[in-house]
């Protein structure tokens, strides 16, 4: 890419605000993102308040702005408390914003959270500076029931939406956004580098792998395992992460899965986890609702040639065709979920060709990347 002369380093800001901060999906393609940039030559600045994702670019070398922009107005309490401090929090953000563009030549603005979308979108349109929103939490109540929703559709006009999911894409033009506003980007991975690696099936490996939360369903995956282990012979269980529901899935695994060989790791550096999807027999996404917003690891797995089950509601699933490159399953169903499961595993090795293909064509990082770095430098290049 060549790059208009300025006495300035080009910048582009990414911003956040979180109202709950943990190591995700949403955090991993931020970073995948920003490096992309920084290899084309701009300088990336964090802009926010995230420990997360603060801690993981300063550890990269990025600038990082910590600013008091308060958690994102999305709950009850934020709410009530930006009736009232809303014009200091937007004051105390645009300070800080004005500032970085005075020291930077500061040409995209990328908003993860609601607060910079409600209160540096103006700021930033009027200064020339293009602006784009990512939607990856589902758009639910937190949006359509908010006091501050009239602002966010006036800012939506002036910007692009990725809704990251179809279902957000639906709810956003329910919501009022334009159509011509919203860009449909599809989450992308490693398809190559997975691909790489090469089958070494494990026959009967069941594995599945997020943090240890309740909307991430894992307890619903042991409980599934176990109707599985009942019926199909020579089946081994390896679940992957860590987190609040720790000693429940440890205590349940004991109870359920005596007997059966099973295992459970710590969240594993990328080119282990790699190696570890290559010997899955099924992989298995659990989610319980739809903030699974779409599923990074889901796509890993297709791309590593897993007979893979994800739950409806995860928004990878809108992108695939049920009983050819992958099975739906009901969320918060063990039963449904075992069902599916027990399929995979008696499915024929075409399955596993068929989720391969629909990585490569669906969610290759590499075309996620070019059309993110399309949408977000519109306009810079002559």
């Amino acid at each position: 890419m060549q790059q208009r002369q300025s006495s300035k380093k080009p910048a582009i800001i990414i911003a956040r605000f979180p109202y709950e901060a943990a190591w995700g999906g949403e955090e991993q393609h931020t970073l995948l993102l920003a490096s992309r940039l920084r290899e084309h030559g701009f300088e990336v600045i964090f802009f926010g308040n995230c420990p997360i994702l603060s801690r993981a670019f300063h550890e990269r070398g990025y600038k990082v702005k910590v600013v008091k922009g308060g958690k994102m107005i999305v709950t009850p309490f934020e709410l009530l408390k930006s009736l009232f401090i809303f014009p200091i929090l937007q004051r105390n953000m645009r300070r800080a914003f004005r500032a970085l563009k005075k020291e930077y030549d500061v040409k995209a603005l990328y908003c993860l959270s609601l607060n910079e979308k409600l209160f540096l979108t103006a700021e930033a349109v009027k200064a020339g500076i293009a602006v784009t929103w990512v939607e990856h939490q589902q758009i639910r109540d937190w949006l359509l029931k908010n006091p501050w929703q009239q602002l966010y559709l006036k800012n939506s006009a002036r910007v692009k939406i990725v809704p990251i999911s179809l279902s957000n894409q639906k709810a956003l033009l329910e919501l009022g956004v334009k159509k011509e506003n919203i860009v449909q980007i599809i989450n992308g991975v490693d398809v190559a580098g997975i691909s790489a690696l090469g089958r070494k099936t494990k026959k009967g490996l069941l594995m599945a792998a997020n943090r240890f939360v309740p909307k991430k369903g894992l307890l619903d995956f042991i409980s599934a395992a176990e109707l599985v282990v009942k019926k199909v012979q020579g089946v081994s269980v390896l679940v992957i992460g860590e987190g609040e529901e720790q000693e429940q899935i440890e205590d349940l695994t004991r109870r359920r899965l005596a007997g059966t060989e099973t295992r459970i790791m710590p969240p594993l550096h990328r080119k282990n986890w790699y190696e570890f999807l290559s010997r899955a027999d099924v992989y298995v996404s659990c989610a319980r609702d739809a903030s699974e917003t779409f599923s990074l690891n889901t796509a890993e797995a297709l791309a590593a040639g897993c007979k893979v089950v994800v739950t409806r509601c995860s928004g990878i699933a809108d992108y695939l065709d049920d009983g050819r490159d992958a099975l739906l399953a009901e969320p918060g169903d063990p039963k449904d979920l075992a069902a599916k499961m027990i399929e995979a595993l008696r499915a024929p090795e075409r399955m596993r060709k068929n989720a391969m293909e629909t990585a490569k064509k669906k969610f290759d990082q590499e075309r996620m990347l070019e059309q993110y770095e399309k949408i977000l430098l519109r306009g810079i290049f002559a």
